[in-house]
């Protein structure tokens, strides 16, 4: 059948039979359709064959085959394709669901096939591969699959955290500290274990080893953290040796000279020099 002639007919369904009528639900609209076609349009002569097509069918269908068993849901489903979006997430009815890292490209596009309203398989749309099974979330804003192992770091990143590891004489707060700035900040892990290791060269064990045990305790996670709390250690210390010793509060001009101890009898004559003049 050409372009022009399903053109014809959906016009003839549309304007014929659809145009002013009620929609409800599907089931019933389908059936006023076919009860409609028997009155008018298969029952009648057709204009250009001058045949009645209720009887031309009924010659012509002997000569036709059976379709195969096809579900119509699955199709509707299949039809759909949803978006791998970057954090190998993809958005569906509601829920996300998980593939695994490294899943996504740009412009990946997956099926969301069911199974029994039970399970869904994610499948690449191009290719048929699966990516993941997961049982079917009927609620919403919900996340399923489990959680991914983010720590995949190559055979230099765990030497880099042994040599850090040895440098903080394996204290027990350095694999935590190290942890979350993973976590936090992955595309930039190998550079703050640098400057990390930097510290070593400017500052001595213990003070580094103090700014780690306040950046635990008050949740900081950075390299930048780390070094802004030597620092203000260090200042802190400073400040505390000055109040403990009043002569470093003097200047370094007058610092180490002792005062000149004057004898006793001086102060009495000017005394009675003063009882005299007064």
């Amino acid at each position: 059948m050409g372009k022009g002639r399903i053109e014809s007919v959906v016009k003839y369904a549309k304007y014929g039979f659809a145009n002013h009528r009620i929609f409800s639900d599907i089931e019933s609209f389908n059936a006023d359709c076919i009860a409609w076609l028997k009155r008018t349009g298969n029952a009648e002569v057709h204009g250009t064959t001058k045949l009645i097509p209720a009887e031309v069918f009924t010659l012509e269908k002997e000569y036709l085959l059976p379709v195969s068993e096809y579900s119509f849901s699955a199709a509707a489903n299949e039809s759909i394709t949803y978006q791998v979006r970057k954090d190998n997430i993809v958005l569906y009815k509601g829920n996300r669901y998980r593939v695994p890292k490294g899943t996504y490209s740009k412009g990946k596009c997956v099926h969301m096939e069911l199974d029994n309203d039970e399970f869904i398989t994610i499948v690449d749309v191009l290719t048929g591969k699966i990516y993941a099974k997961h049982p079917l979330c009927h609620e919403k804003g919900e996340l399923i699959g489990k959680k991914r192992d983010t720590r995949e770091k190559s055979k230099t990143l765990l030497e880099l955290e042994q040599a850090l590891c040895d440098l903080f004489g394996q204290n027990d707060l350095v694999i935590p500290f190290l942890e979350h700035i993973h976590q936090e900040k992955p595309r930039y892990y190998r550079d703050q274990m640098g400057v990390i290791k930097k510290l070593f060269d400017e500052w001595n064990t213990e003070m580094i080893i103090k700014g780690l045990n306040y950046c635990s305790r008050k949740e900081l996670y950075s390299a930048g953290e780390l070094k802004s709390s030597i620092i203000y250690l260090n200042e802190l210390q400073s400040d505390k040796s000055i109040c403990m010793n009043p002569a470093n509060r003097l200047p370094e001009n007058y610092r180490g000279n002792n005062p000149e101890i004057r004898n006793l009898s001086i102060y009495e004559d000017a005394m009675k020099r003063g009882e005299v003049n007064g």
